[in-house]
């Protein structure tokens, strides 16, 4: 990985790894919670109508038009150009490949893992009636708000690599967490999740981008790269001779 991703407060490999393994257990206690809610209709689940409720009753045409673009940047083809954008600004900024590696791995394993969730739990949506944007497949996890907690996160990780002030870093964080809480509540605004499945959605893309960053920073750490050098030049040597 480029120097420049890592280069200020390396942490430790084995503080790396244990920071990671914390927060994938609480992120998965967390989804395994909310998904025994839904199935048991009982503890947070309870609100789901409710705050759908909350939702359309207090439906406003700016409000509306406000949401629907957030949500448009949320997944598809708004998200992809957002987060392209930034892959480009960070490659050219840092002279690396990296910042690219990380987004696209992160947006095409976010929308694998979405899909994948989906068919496993099988939830329906809510009533058709309340939709006010289309929608289609499962409803739990949802995935623009999955999609979005990871990407927009990584996002940010790869900002706060371009700047150097505190300030600028805070800025960029608190913007990515701002349009992931956006997306997830435009979601149950327009009707086609509950508030349980923008939940979940955000902390399983919270759980892939951890897989993610981890991932990064091991490969990053010089052991590991030596390792991968070494065993590249002995499979280089043990090929057999062209004839």
């Amino acid at each position: 990985m480029s120097t420049s991703l890592v280069r200020s407060s390396r942490p430790r490999l084995s503080q790396l790894v244990a920071a990671g393994v914390i927060a994938l257990l609480v992120l998965t206690f967390g989804f395994l919670a909310l998904l025994d809610a839904v199935n048991e209709r009982d503890g947070i689940a309870g609100w789901d109508q409710p705050v759908l409720a909350f939702a359309v009753h207090h439906r406003a045409a700016p409000l509306t038009g406000f949401f629907a673009t957030v949500t448009a940047l949320g997944a598809g083809p708004g998200l992809v150009v957002v987060a392209l954008a930034v892959a480009a600004l960070g490659m050219w900024r840092l002279r690396s490949i990296w910042p690219g590696v990380l987004v696209l791995v992160t947006l095409v394993g976010a929308e694998l893992v979405s899909t994948t969730a989906k068919v496993l739990v099988h939830r329906a949506r809510p009533p058709h009636g309340f939709w006010l944007s289309n929608a289609g497949g499962y409803s739990y996890p949802s995935g623009h708000a999955l999609l979005s907690a990871s990407t927009y996160s990584v996002l940010a990780f790869v900002g706060c690599c371009l700047v150097r002030a505190l300030w600028a870093r805070l800025t960029v964080a608190l913007a990515a967490g701002a349009m992931v809480v956006a997306v997830s509540v435009s979601r149950v605004y327009l009707g086609v999740h509950w508030l349980t499945d923008v939940l979940a959605g955000t902390m399983v893309g919270l759980g892939w981008l951890t897989l993610v960053l981890v991932g990064a920073g091991v490969a990053s750490h010089p052991p590991f790269r030596r390792s991968v050098r070494s065993l590249t030049a002995r499979l280089q040597r043990s090929r057999p001779p062209r004839a």
